[in-house]
């Protein structure tokens, strides 16, 4: 999970964790392309407005490779976000603020796709051990 804001990621931490997910934070872009080249993410939550690269650039760089679920945030609503969202394929783009209902809804409809994804078994084998590079 990306975000810039420290408490936006305590408290979805908080709510992912609850649902029994691992969780990795990262505060800019660059650090969640990092994390995501270790730890293998099925599913990722990016803010829009990351510290570079931004949220979009993550999202097509995580597509590139193992293809995981992405769940986009922003506290900046514009058909423009809406229509690049669609067009990368993304679970959801989530509106801030949201409440907790709206990411256990985007989790579940992430996870349901994963299982469909001949690749999640891949990603859920080498991401329970982090890599070393």
């Amino acid at each position: 999970m990306a975000d810039d804001s420290p408490e936006m990621l305590g408290l979805m931490s908080a709510w992912l964790e609850d649902e029994d997910c691992v969780v990795v934070t990262a505060a800019s872009g660059a650090e969640a392309l990092d994390a995501a080249a270790v730890y293998y993410p099925d599913v990722a939550f990016l803010d829009l407005v990351l510290p570079p690269p931004d949220g979009f650039a993550v999202c097509q760089a995580l597509k590139a490779r193992l293809s995981p679920e992405i769940v986009l945030m922003t506290g900046m609503p514009n058909e423009t976000n809406a229509r690049r969202a669609a067009e990368l394929g993304v679970v959801a783009l989530l509106l801030k603020p949201f409440p907790r209902e709206a990411v256990i809804g985007a989790l579940t409809t992430a996870l349901e796709r994963c299982r469909r994804d001949p690749l999640a078994g891949l990603r859920t084998h080498f991401g329970a051990h982090p890599r070393s590079r």
